[in-house]
């Protein structure tokens, strides 16, 4: 029997048993056998339920009857039709006002599309009313809330957790299972995290989530359960995220020390993040937490320095410092009691053998004792008086468990002398007689770093050079690699503190032990101390060899570079150990410089090269990359073989670092450090570094809030590693090579370097200038010409040869003729031009070249605006320029062009406010012309008034604003270009070296503070997310209201909705497109919508396509939306929308009055046509005028001022179908 056939007499098997249901126990038996089946079959019976639902049943039988609903509709693999199946059977007996809003919102997220969902969404809310009425079970929110983040759509899922999150107190503690049964496991991932950053609302949205779990805290086993979800997780930013919104929870005694494995399993959790600083950040914060709500006794406390040793070795002694402070504090708000009988002797019994954490133990047994300070008095004398006993015996006893107390004692203790610092010497003969003594255990490798050499460098480093001389002539007689190991890494940590010119006598005995002063390799050893594991011998051992091959290099002066260096590759073969590696790149480095064989130096590169690969996958990827960066820079660069294989190695490595950017930075740093190796071949790399930067992916974005907030908070407990600083690692890598780059240009051969530089910007910049996507805002060529424009501005500074200064003067001129280019780049080339010009007076001279004028009105009349922008930047700074700047510019105050004349307005009006009395009478002219209002009813005023306030147009100094602040971060910001394209101040302020030659900050506050509104298109409506329920719904409107529907209708049904169009009318190439991105009131865009599908309009542009869904809308649509083909560009994204269809064929036509619009009845519409309809208030932006072909505005007699936008809209669309669509001829 096939399925088919299977499934049809299942069905029919469960009808016949559905309809002979009567009487309640054959209700019981039904629903019981229901229960049973498998879920093949339970799927094909449920529709089944509705027969049975329909009958005469008790009230017993539907509570029974709602929970196979419920399971069903909380069952995340359940199907469709299963679900239609049980709200179908619910309707049969559950009814009201509270479950017309269940069934609509239920149904409404059954579809895929967002603006069919978005207006049913406010019925949570009336859901929400209904739970605190009594009226609905919670189970049924609950239900909307799960269906809801199961949802396709990212914006929903949000929206639901936004839900969940602010649901009352009152209800949750009853139901604090959706926290973690639901939100919790709803929050493990990136992706949430992200919408929320695009919102604009992370802060708020962790504070609310903190407010949550404070406000049910002490909901019997909320904190256990939490816990437990938390440890479920497997996003590591999530975990973070979350576990720091547990901060805001109070101190509250709900756990106790029979949770300690539920607490160890959750920082085990942690561990496993791969970003350090969120690791060390997130295991803080949750032994924190633990301190806050546990019942703190002995045991609770050194569990938690148990904890703490999970990040003490990444953490600086700062943060762990900060870490017992807290506990101290919290300890010290309880009515904590210490035990009376602590003291040194039970320390020691129960954590003397713990020497990996002893330290740590040790720290917190003092704060253990609580607020006893008389019993925390006398141990330290015992203590002092023990340990000063002892040092003086011969041979002294094991002093571990004292010296740890003695060494972790705290700050605020007072005591008359210090032991260790009167007992100094005898201290160091102690350690020395351990180290010296070693059998190679783990308690003495652990004990050498966490407690001897620490003691020894802070009381007797005053002995560093006898005990080095005493420690390596014993080295010789350790058979053991373990025991060696350790007397090794002492002497090591002794040199650190023996100056240079002590070398000679240590090296003399190291190379004894060595058996020669070129010896690289070392024997082969056996394991000799049981209790290691054979991994941990190898590091042992690898370890060994490290330390051996790093002392060589202090110690080594003069070899045979090439055989020694032929010996280095031989040995990088074979070592399998990265350490060994390391070192021995780090050898090779050293003297790779004065190897004469260049074969030789090529392979030792290679050599290093493939360690990258070898350890690309693991931990050592970043220092790998160091060592084989220090290796192929060091080589002799003046080699051109050598040259072009290492840069054709570091560009390999450039590509990567799209995908792992601390990559750049490392590549830049390693390029600074040795750029006197480098010649002007490396230029077209630097170039690249200093263009570095990719588009940043949701995971990025997430994870570079998460940092900025940890630095932000705690940057001061941190290690400074800028490779750390994922969040500013791509801006610092950037101004590291900028800064490089201008370096280069100032040595002795700069000129060479500042000309190959330049070079390489104009190819770079032709490469992105083919690009498809160049004229979009903040599209990778956009974003790359942007950085390429502002290295080019700060070079130019420099250039002192007319040829030179042409080149970049041409260059500059073809970015502003682009129509294609964008602010960022535009206002910085403008920028350049005028400071060339100033320099160069000749150059000066060809941009006010009569020829030069026309023929860039010629190519683009819209680049004249820029042309004026420079003249007016000129006449700024030059007096001797600005009555031949003025000249020019007041030619063009009559211009036709809109946005040209007002631009010479504006720069006319600046230039004439500058006059003394004498110069005004001679430019008398100008103030007639400036002050005259033309354009009474028309956007000039408002345009020329923002060109005068501007911060680039009326604000900009090019000499007194030249540093890196504005060039690097202002003009970006101001521009709409986002927080990864601009460069921080504190970078800046932190790494500018060459102050003398360019400054940090803008310290003109004027300019700062001034406005922009003319260039600043981009940055507005930047943020993809919609807008929810009503967030976007103005003061004058209201909000949207739905008719309740009666009982047993699908309310679905009201919002199957598609914004398409099926038939386009496409008759001979007639085709108009109305733009009305600009109108925002939702029933101004539905009565346009309605009369564009009656006149057959293509398509309908809104500035967001849900608009549709917005009742006032509706109100003047009439129903038209469904017909009519709407679509959404946003903004910022009109400029260029409008000459990509100009690119097309299309005519652009903008609906506004200006001195040289055309009225209406005069215009003749061209077959394919773009009508732009401006803002209700504002018009026609100027930028968008820019790309408009001609400006129509209709004719009035009354005295009324305009037409509403509706009407406006109207008439041109109808005046548009008579003379094209309906026109027979």
């Amino acid at each position: 029997m096939g399925d088919a056939e299977s499934e049809i007499q299942i069905r029919a098997y469960w009808n016949r048993r559905a309809e002979n249901v009567d009487g309640d126990e054959s209700v019981a038996d039904f629903l019981a056998y229901l229960r049973i089946v498998d879920q093949n079959e339970f799927q094909i019976a449920l529709p089944t339920l509705c027969i049975v639902a329909a009958k005469d049943i008790t009230d017993s039988r539907k509570k029974e009857f709602e929970g196979i609903c419920a399971d069903v509709l909380l069952d995340a693999e359940s199907s469709r039709p299963s679900r239609r199946a049980v709200i179908a059977c619910l309707k049969e007996f559950c009814s009201g006002s509270a479950w017309t809003d269940f069934y609509t919102l239920v149904e409404a997220l059954e579809e895929p599309q967002f603006h069919i969902i978005r207006p049913v969404l406010p019925r949570f809310d009336t859901l929400l009313n209904s739970v605190r009425d009594g009226k609905l079970n919670f189970q049924w929110l609950k239900v909307a809330l799960f269906r809801a983040m199961l949802h396709t759509n990212g914006w929903i899922r949000v929206w639901a957790i936004e839900k969940s999150i602010s649901i009352d107190a009152s209800i949750l503690k009853d139901n604090d299972h959706v926290i973690t049964s639901l939100i919790i496991p709803n929050l493990n991932n990136n992706d949430v995290f992200w919408r929320n950053l695009e919102k604009g609302r992370m802060d708020a949205f962790l504070i609310q989530l903190g407010s949550m779990f404070n406000s049910i805290r002490e909901t019997p086993d909320f904190i256990r359960n939490l816990l437990v979800s938390i440890e479920l997780m497997s996003c590591p930013t999530a975990i973070f995220f979350v576990v720091s919104a547990l901060r805001s929870i109070a101190k509250t005694e709900i756990l106790n020390s029979d949770d300690v494995p539920l607490l160890r399993r959750v920082v085990l959790k942690a561990r496993y993040i791969p970003h350090k600083s969120i690791r060390i950040i997130t295991i803080r914060n949750l032994i924190v937490f633990y301190a806050k709500i546990t019942r703190l006794d002995g045991t609770l406390l050194h569990e938690l320095s148990n904890l703490i040793s999970y990040i003490s070795q990444d953490a600086t002694s700062i943060m762990i410092d900060a870490v017992f402070k807290e506990i101290q504090n919290i300890l010290d708000e309880t009515s904590y009691i210490a035990n009376e009988n602590q003291d040194e002797n039970v320390f020691h019994q129960t954590f003397g053998n713990d020497s990996k954490n002893l330290g740590l133990h040790a720290k917190m047994w003092w704060i253990s004792m609580g607020k006893a300070t008389i019993q925390k008095e006398r141990m330290l004398s015992r203590l002092q008086l023990e340990v000063s006993e002892l040092l003086g015996e011969k041979p002294t006893a094991d002093l571990t468990s004292q010296l740890f107390l003695l060494k972790e004692r705290p700050e605020n203790m007072d005591f008359s002398s210090d032991v260790l610092e009167c007992m100094k010497n005898d201290l160091g003969e102690y350690i020395l007689t351990q180290i010296i003594s070693n059998k190679g255990s783990k308690r003495e490798l652990e004990l050498l770093q966490s407690l001897h050499i620490p003691l020894f460098n802070k009381y007797c480093s005053h002995l560093s050079i006898p005990f080095a001389l005493a420690v390596v002539q014993v080295l010789g007689d350790l058979k053991t690699c373990e025991s060696a190991t350790v007397c090794l890494t002492f002497f090591n940590a002794l040199v650190e503190n023996v100056p240079e010119e002590r070398y000679e006598t240590l090296a003399i005995e190291f190379y004894k032990y060595l058996g020669g002063n070129e010896v690289i390799g070392m024997k082969r050893m056996k394991k000799s101390v049981e209790e290691y594991e054979t991994k941990e011998f190898n590091q042992i051992s690898a370890t060994l060899h490290s330390l051996r091959l790093s002392l060589l290099n202090k110690f080594i002066k003069d070899v045979d570079e090439n055989q020694f260096l032929s010996e280095c590759v031989e040995q990088l073969d074979v070592a399998s150990a990265f350490p060994v590696k390391q070192q021995l790149c780090l050898l090779i480095a050293r003297f790779i410089k004065k190897c004469t064989d260049h074969k030789l130096a090529l392979d030792c590169i290679r050599a290093s090269a493939s360690i990258v690969n070898e350890e690309k996958k693991s931990l050592n990827s970043l220092p790998a990359l160091r060592s084989f960066f220090h290796v192929a820079l060091s080589g002799p660069q003046s080699d051109p073989v050598i040259a072009q294989e290492s840069i054709e190695l570091l560009e390999a490595q450039l590509a990567v670092a799209s995908q792992s950017t601390p990559i750049a930075l490392i590549l830049v740093d390693a390029i600074t450090k040795y750029q006197t190796n480098l010649d002007v071949n490396w230029a077209p790399f630097i170039v690249k570094l200093a263009l570095f930067g990719p588009v940043p992916k949701k995971e990025s974005r997430v994870i570079s809030y998460a940092y900025s907030m940890i630095f932000e908070e705690e940057g001061s407990y941190l290690k400074k590693d800028q490779v750390e600083r994922l969040d500013e690692v791509v801006q610092t890598a950037r101004f590291k090579a900028v800064l490089l780059a201008l370096k280069l240009s100032t040595v002795v051969d700069g000129n060479a370097w500042r000309i190959a530089l330049i070079e390489e910007i104009f190819k770079a910049s032709a490469i992105m200038d083919q690009s498809s996507s160049r004229s979009f805002g903040l599209s990778m060529a956009h974003r790359q010409k942007t950085r390429a424009v502002e290295l080019l501005h700060l070079l130019a500074l420099k250039i002192e040869d007319q040829e030179s200064a042409s080149k970049v003067f041409d260059f500059c001129i073809n970015c502003v003729v682009d129509p294609c280019q964008q602010f960022s780049i535009k206002l910085i080339v403008e920028w350049t031009l005028a400071m060339l010009c100033v320099k160069f007076e000749k150059l000066f001279e060809k941009l006010i070249d009569e020829e030069f004028e026309k023929n860039m009105a010629s190519q683009r009349i819209g680049s004249i605006c820029s042309w004026l922008n420079v003249l007016n930047l000129i006449a700024r700074v030059a007096p001797k320029f600005v009555d031949s700047c003025l000249d020019k510019v007041i030619v063009w105050c009559t211009a036709q062009n809109f946005p040209v004349r007002c631009t010479a307005l504006a720069a006319a009006r600046l230039m004439f406010s500058t006059f003394d009395k004498d110069r005004r009478k001679k430019w008398r002219i100008v103030k007639a012309i400036v002050n005259f209002d033309a354009e009474p009813s028309g956007n000039s005023k408002r345009v020329i008034d923002n060109l005068c306030s501007d911060f680039y147009f009326a604000k900009l100094h090019i000499n007194d604003h030249f540093n890196f602040q504005t060039i690097l971060s202002e003009i970006a910001k101001r521009t709409g270009m986002p927080p990864e394209e601009t460069i921080p101040n504190n970078i800046i302020m932190e790494m500018n070296n060459i102050t003398h030659q360019i400054k940090s900050m803008n310290e003109d506050q004027e300019f700062l503070s001034a406005p922009s509104e003319v260039y600043s298109a981009l940055s507005k409506n930047a943020s993809c997310a919609p807008s929810m329920e009503n967030e976007d719904v103005g003061e004058e409107e209201s909000p949207i209201e739905f008719d309740e529907q009666p009982e047993n209708t699908n309310a679905s049904t009201s919002f199957q909705r598609k914004i398409v169009k099926e038939n386009e009318l496409n008759d001979g190439g007639i085709s108009l497109i109305v733009v009305a991105s600009l109108v925002d009131k939702p029933n101004n865009l539905g009565g346009i919508c309605r009369t564009s599908e009656i006149f057959g309009v293509d398509t309908l542009v809104v500035a967001d396509v849900l608009v549709a869904q917005d009742a006032n809308f509706k109100a003047l649509s009439m129903s038209s939306e469904n017909w009519q083909k709407i679509e959404g560009v946003k903004r910022t994204n009109l400029l260029p929308y409008l000459q990509n269809l100009r690119a097309n064929g299309y005519t652009v036509i903008a609906a506004e009055q200006t001195t040289d619009s055309v009225m209406m009845h005069d215009f003749v519409f061209p077959k394919k046509a773009v009508i732009v309809m401006g803002d209700e208030k504002e018009g026609v932006p100027v930028n968008l005028l820019r790309a408009v072909d001609q400006t129509v505005e209709i004719k009035q007699v009354g005295h009324t001022r305009s037409l509403n936008v509706h009407v406006t809209a109207a008439l041109m669309i109808a005046k548009f179908a008579e003379q094209v669509r309906f026109d027979k001829n």
